[in-house]
């Protein structure tokens, strides 16, 4: 079975890069795009920025908006929403962001 989804890689609370698959309706996040503070994504960057990276960031997946990561896609509707797993890579200061559709 073949499943819709955007993987995207933060690095320093930008994005630099992101990949739609064929299947995922919405496909354009310029790179440098600030990671908004809807996503989980945003937690570890702003955890970091407070001296605080010890701490957990959500690691379970969670329901966004998706225009949180692609209000630059004329295609994205505004009432549609995003699953979003990140992955926290520490050592390099990034997260490893995965969205997929949701059901709704």
């Amino acid at each position: 079975m073949l499943y819709p989804v955007t993987v995207i890689l933060c690095r320093d609370g930008k994005v630099d890069w992101s990949y739609s698959n064929e299947y995922f309706p919405l496909k354009y996040i310029p790179k440098g795009y600030f990671v908004r503070k809807e996503s989980i994504a945003y937690d570890y960057f702003t955890l970091q920025k407070g001296g605080q990276v010890g701490n957990e960031v959500q690691t379970e997946y969670d329901m966004v908006p998706a225009h949180t990561w692609f209000s630059e896609d004329y295609k994205c509707p505004r009432d549609t929403y995003l699953y979003e797993q990140s992955i926290v890579m520490k050592n390099y200061n990034t997260v490893l962001t995965l969205l997929w559709e949701s059901e709704f």
